[in-house]
């Protein structure tokens, strides 16, 4: 918006108008598919949950054909330019049309409203940072080696959920493993409820002992 106010003033170029337009239609872009709130907040309207009615789905449709035109341009003969498009350009288009299928596909199992944030690849991201750590240099472990640090980290219990250095997002879900504490209670309370159980004098009178001892279920 500045840079288009200076651009009428005179105070910048008149070609920087379309620079201002160019990065705001990018802006909107990455709104759309980082929306983190279930309302609108700071009048940031893409970055809301997508949802039915939302301006997602216009403004995508949009989109798609402006990211359709996009081409290189000779820098000498101002022509378009013979190399391909940009991959940068041909994978926004997939993302697109991808979450427009994610989105049909969730709304006819009762899902309506999607926070595309949580869309990424973040946590795996940490995941594989922590495996990379074990070692100080573990870049290309072997099968049996990534095994081998997955049950390390397992029994560490992930000390820390993010990759110091990374270029990714700290993860705040419960995390790509599993607490062994969670992993060891599970099999003690399935222990717990499947042992057999001798009925003593303190639990009280037996009303069906081929409840208790299936040895006894002759007498029935």
């Amino acid at each position: 918006a500045l840079m288009r106010f200076l651009s009428a003033k005179g105070i910048l170029d008149p070609s920087s108008q379309d620079t201002a337009d160019a990065c705001l239609f990018f802006d909107k872009l990455f709104d759309s598919v980082n929306g983190n709130f279930h309302k609108i907040v700071d009048g940031k309207i893409y970055r809301s949950a997508l949802k039915k009615g939302s301006p997602h789905h216009e403004f995508w449709q949009s989109a798609l054909k402006i990211l359709n035109s996009m081409v290189f341009v000779d820098s000498v003969t101002k022509k378009k330019s013979s190399a391909p498009q940009p991959r940068t350009i041909q994978n926004w288009i997939k993302t697109i049309k991808g979450f427009q299928n994610i989105y049909k596909v969730m709304a006819e199992y009762g899902v309506h409203s999607l926070l595309l944030r949580n869309f990424n690849q973040d946590p795996i991201e940490n995941f594989f940072g922590a495996i990379r750590s074990l070692g100080y240099r573990s870049n290309n472990p072997s099968t049996q080696g990534f095994s081998s640090a997955y049950k390390t980290l397992m029994l560490n219990n992930l000390t820390t959920s993010h990759s110091v250095g990374s270029n990714c997002e700290e993860d705040f879900s419960e995390g790509a493993l599993a607490s062994y504490n969670l992993l060891f209670s599970k099999i003690n309370n399935d222990f717990t409820q499947n042992i057999y159980h001798e009925p003593r004098v303190a639990d009280g009178l037996v009303k069906n002992k081929s409840e208790c001892t299936p040895e006894l279920s002759y007498l029935k």
